[in-house]
């Protein structure tokens, strides 16, 4: 039986000098968290990116294995199989690149330039051989580098998804681009939001036809030997929310209709408390049999509380056909974002949801989103305020609007395009 206490801090930490020239000599490989011998259990390491020295390094990555693993984590129910290491790499520099450059740091890391808080790629050719031989050199026993991520040392939301993942040790977002890399990585699981590209996995389905006790997912080669596999029919019957009725092999669609998908990375300027900076997004509903409407979108920079030497607040506000999602009635009380919208006290990408009371009549609308500042005090805008993306969606009359429901939600690649189904809303 797996006690709490195998899943305590590890008590040693082997220091390896390597001897592989582009290693350097005082990387460290630490456990934190033992659960059992690598032939019972898998192998999660995390290694250090932009870290100049390791105390902060190891902090960050007990903060995200706690978060991620522990009671209330996404990943809790796989704990007790799952022992997670660090492997630290001095850097030269504390930060990853900016606008599609690398700079001198161990694995090359840098922000794209047109996606600032969403990506942070790798440099083809080095960022993975690197962390796959500096695993396979200084674990201190063999088949202990089952999973890697690369962690960054980044205050910001970023990172990528691939056989190695790579995510940013953000406070705010980190667990959450952690939680969502580990599900490409455990297991052949696609993408969970809309206007994305890989729709594949357990948790995408091309049709609402229950999948026979013959069939299953047929493989699809990307190349580069990435094969996904795509299931033709929902693979999860047996957890659908409501069973279907005797004879019946057709899930009921959980009606919606994708009206605006941006990722504008929109930076408001000349905001002021008399002025305002703007964006606004035009979409069409076609008489869709809609019963409200929903806005999921995010922003940077832009915080709701003042802090003496930074700024003196701020106010964005969200219109629909020019009236405020603020004024009374406007949002569903009860629902998720119903109760109004809010921002944080810090300057990392923040997601929001919003769900409208009344329906949206048939014709062209409006969304816009506008923003002033209430006034600068020497304001540091290494994130300035901005709108990074922006969804619109109207819900069908009997559209299951519960978190934990399972039954068959469309997907939508884009506003219009859809391609499949999954199992939960989001």
């Amino acid at each position: 039986m797996i006690t709490p206490l195998l899943l305590q801090l590890a008590l040693w930490s082997t220091t390896v000098r390597s001897t592989i020239g582009s290693l350097p000599p005082d990387a460290v490989f630490t456990t934190l968290r033992h659960t059992g011998p690598p032939s019972t259990v898998v192998d999660l390491v995390f290694l250090a990116e932009a870290y100049v020295a390791p105390t902060q390094f190891h902090q960050d990555a007990a903060r995200l294995t706690h978060q991620i693993f522990d009671v209330g984590g996404a990943y809790h129910d796989f704990a007790p199989f799952v022992s997670v290491h660090t492997l630290f790499l001095p850097s030269r520099t504390d930060h990853v690149g900016k606008s599609g450059t690398p700079v001198d740091t161990p694995f090359q890391l840098y922000r794209e330039a047109e996606s600032p808080l969403r990506s942070i790629l790798p440099t083809d050719g080095h960022t993975y051989p690197l962390a796959q031989q500096a695993c396979q050199d200084l674990a201190p026993r063999p088949h202990m580098c089952d999973y890697l991520v690369i962690m960054a040392h980044d205050r910001f939301y970023g990172g990528l998804g691939d056989d190695i993942a790579i995510v940013s040790s953000s406070p705010t977002t980190g667990a959450i681009g952690l939680r969502h890399e580990l599900g490409h990585n455990f297991a052949d699981i696609g993408e969970e939001y809309d206007g994305g590209q890989d729709y594949s996995g357990g948790n995408f389905a091309q049709t609402r036809r229950l999948c026979q006790d013959h069939e299953g997912p047929r493989a699809l080669d990307l190349g580069g030997g990435v094969v996904r596999g795509i299931w033709p029919c929902i693979p999860w019957k047996q957890w659908l929310t409501t069973p279907l009725p005797v004879g019946v092999d057709v899930v009921p669609e959980e009606t919606s209709a994708l009206l605006v998908a941006q990722w504008p990375w929109h930076a408001f300027t000349g905001g002021t408390a008399s002025s305002s900076s703007s964006r606004t997004f035009d979409f069409y509903v076609d008489g869709f049999n809609g019963l409200r409407g929903r806005v999921v979108f995010s922003t940077a920079g832009v915080r709701a509380r003042s802090e003496v030497g930074v700024f003196s607040g701020s106010k964005m506000e969200v219109l629909v056909d020019g009236v405020s999602l603020r004024n009374p009635g406007m949002l569903v009380p009860g629902t998720e974002g119903g109760e109004g919208f809010y921002f944080p006290d810090h300057d990392d990408r923040h997601f929001q949801t919003l769900t409208l009371a009344s329906m949206w009549a048939a014709g062209h609308h409006t969304i816009t989103f506008t923003y002033a500042a209430a006034g600068t005090v020497g304001r540091k805008d290494e994130v300035p305020p901005q709108l990074c993306h922006v969804m619109v969606y109207t819900l069908g009359e009997l559209y299951h609007d519960d978190a934990n429901y399972v039954g068959a939600y469309p997907v939508y690649s884009a506003p219009g395009k859809l391609e499949g189904y999954r199992p939960t809303r989001y």
